[in-house]
């Protein structure tokens, strides 16, 4: 058996392998300009001062071993293929995949990889929305993680910025200091190499010292904050929101970035009561990895002192705003979550507390008639156009014929995935479990091509009658599972036709994507911005990719013919308004007024302010006609537009809340009983 033979630094081999690693190093390294560009250039520096050398070996023409030096350092062997092994099995052991983790040393790249899979988080809803779980890694050898940088290519890890790497010597300075910010998530686990479990256990004698920390900091804004309130006289809040306030209010907004149009709305009425003169300031967070949490939030209270708080979707009882009951707080509903339908009888709205609707529906169809809010008035407040960002620029020609905006569910939420028979034969093996209804891979696959394929034989209009009436959609599914001995009772509700059922999410991408395929396969230069599109494969041509809300969104409005909306179940969605804002041509899809969330026509006349289709066949006869016909399609856009602005600029719905806030504070019984439509 031959010897193993070292390769040595005359071998061309030598140089091809040096070169090699050098190429993933500076790859690695221009991933993180953009990322961790200081660390980079700390690192581009070492490497300038350290010599860098390979001890490589081989055996019948395959290298066997390969240490790296640099410097004074020295690397493990880096292809032992236990080592992976080892890593893998030592996280699982750990159950790293819902912790936080930081990671002290590195005893291979293999460490980040393993790492990068084990704590990505996985389910559709978070990874739309971006949601992240942050890996902390301190390293304070520069060597050691160069060596790994030279070896494995992390620019995947790079690109995510969920990991935060504090290296050199000074890494625990860096990570002490990280952790000022009160909306950094803590670690849960630590993971460290051998030589590095003293200094595990000094990080761990800091963290419990900065968690100390934060305890204080919330205990001192609690106090300033109750010292602040209670030091107001009664004659406080009347003054501030009598008719001769004499100075601005401080309005205070808690929101997420993990929202789209609810971190948007936000935005928007604050800027609306700016207009107003007030001073504003939002709470949101700052990166995929942070959360607003009780120690930020009276942080901000604490400096801000706000007059009023506004909030989306969720109330006073939802938050530990102690000391603060006199403070208004406004709640905007957009969405029907469990909170805003609850029966509870526990809880009770104050004469401080605020409550809005954008949907006249359910204003009058009996949603709030529930115990909590008992006595309390809910008042009508649509969505609005920021008119900061929409508004026309006629400079800008008309080059898009049609336009429509809109990102589609994430094709892992609705029956994609079984659209066609899998190759993989191994899953018809699986059992899949919705609840506590369980049922193979390969009959569940049977059942949802059943389900598509009733789907494909039903007309435009029929689809959209199945989402005004989950009764029908959950017949269409139950007779499918049917057909294949499955008793229809026995699936839940949930996944039949509930909001997140991946039947009703195939029936909504089915709906907005069906006029846009008939207008595109019909030669209609149609442009089509969102994410979630590829899947339409017949659409390729037409798709822009996503385009950020504001000044872009308003500027592809403006170079656009018609701009079409499909929602689901709103008419008077927010992208009608801003397409209307923007001074331009809408037809939106006609929703019966009874279904109707918020319907256009409580503002908007059909014919002198905009356009309904009814299906894909009506859509394509107005899109000629009015493509073809300017004058009366600019119009209707100027029209609409005049309108729009009149009612729905975020400045006017400002003083509509300040107004029913103001009369609340100085009549209570005001804002008692029944609905304000």
């Amino acid at each position: 058996m031959p010897a193993d033979q070292i390769i040595q630094p005359s071998d061309p081999r030598y140089h091809l392998l040096e070169r090699e690693l050098k190429q993933t190093l500076s790859k690695n390294l221009n991933g993180m300009d953009k990322t961790y560009p200081m660390l980079a250039k700390l690192l581009r520096k070492k490497v300038g001062e350290e010599k860098f050398t390979i001890k490589a070996t081989t055996s019948n023409g395959k290298m066997t071993s390969l240490i790296l030096r640099l410097g004074n350092y020295q690397s493990y062997e880096m292809l032992n293929p236990n080592i992976q092994e080892n890593i893998e099995k030592r996280m699982s052991n750990l159950d790293i995949r819902t912790t936080i983790p930081l990671i002290i040393g590195v005893e291979s790249g293999y460490d980040y990889l393993v790492l990068n899979d084990f704590t990505r988080i996985t389910d559709t809803i978070s990874r739309d929305l971006k949601i992240e779980r942050p890996v902390y890694v301190i390293e304070p050898l520069l060597e050691r993680f160069l060596i790994i940088l030279f070896m494995f290519d992390l620019r995947p890890i790079f690109e995510e910025e969920r990991f935060f790497f504090f290296v050199g010597e000074d890494a625990i300075l860096q990570f002490a200091n990280f952790f000022r910010n009160p909306d950094v998530m803590f670690p849960n686990i630590f993971i460290y190499i051998n030589d590095e479990k003293l200094m595990s256990e000094k990080i761990n004698r800091l963290l419990l010292k900065c968690i100390d920390q934060r305890k204080q900091n919330l205990l001192i804004n609690i106090e300033r904050v109750q010292s602040h309130y209670q030091s107001l006289p009664p004659s406080y809040w009347q003054t501030s929101y009598g008719p001769n306030p004499g100075r601005p209010l401080r309005i205070i907004s808690l929101t997420s970035r993990f929202t789209t149009f609810l971190q948007y709305a936000t935005r928007d009425i604050l800027e609306g009561f700016q207009k107003l003169g007030h001073e504003t300031k939002i709470l949101i967070e700052q990166h995929n990895t942070h959360r607003i949490n009780t120690l930020s939030t009276f942080a901000a209270f604490a400096d801000f002192k706000p007059d009023m708080i506004f909030l989306m979707d969720h109330f006073r009882w939802e938050h530990d705003f102690r000391f603060m009951d006199q403070v208004p707080v406004v709640t905007w509903i957009q969405d029907a979550l469990d909170n805003i339908l609850t029966d509870r009888t526990d809880i009770h709205l104050t004469d401080r507390d605020f409550v809005f609707c954008f949907s006249n529906l359910w204003l009058r169809d009996g949603t709030f008639n529930r115990p909590f809010y008992q006595g309390k008035k809910i008042h009508f407040l649509p969505v609005g156009i920021n008119t900061k960002f929409f508004h026309p620029e006629k400079e800008i020609a008309r080059e898009i014929d049609v336009l429509f905006v809109t990102h589609l569910i994430n094709p892992i939420r609705t029956l994609l995935t079984f659209r066609n028979p899998s190759s993989n034969t191994s899953k018809e093996r699986e059992i899949i479990t919705i609840e506590d209804f369980k049922i193979d891979h390969d009959t569940m696959q049977q059942v949802c091509r059943e389900i598509i394929h009733n789907f494909d034989t039903l007309t435009y209009q029929q689809l959209c009658e199945y989402v005004v009436r989950p009764d029908l959609l959950q017949i269409l599914g139950k007779n499918a599972f049917e057909k294949y001995g499955i008793d229809g009772d026995r699936v839940p509700k949930s996944f039949l036709s509930g909001i997140e059922s991946p039947i009703c999410m195939e029936l909504l991408t089915l709906i907005k994507a069906i006029p846009m395929i008939h207008l595109f396969k019909n030669g209609i230069n149609v442009q089509i911005y969102g994410r979630n599109w590829d899947r339409f494969t017949e659409l390729k041509p037409a798709l822009k990719g996503p385009a950020n809300n504001g000044f872009e969104l308003n500027r592809l409005m403006n170079k656009s013919r018609i701009c079409i909306n499909n929602s689901a179940g709103t008419s008077l969605h927010m992208r009608a308004l801003e397409i209307l804002g923007s001074g331009g041509f809408l037809m939106t899809r006609r929703i019966q007024k009874e279904h109707d969330t918020a319907s256009i026509l409580d503002f908007f006349t059909e014919g002198e302010d905009f356009v309904f289709f009814d299906n894909e066949v009506d859509l394509l006869e107005k899109t000629r006609y009015f493509l073809t016909h300017e004058s009366i399609r600019q119009t209707i856009a100027e029209q609409g537009y005049r309108k729009a602005c009149l009612t729905f600029g975020y400045d006017a719905l400002a003083r509509n809340i300040l107004d029913v806030v103001s009369r609340g504070v100085m009549n209570p019984s005001s804002d008692r009983q029944g609905v304000d439509t």
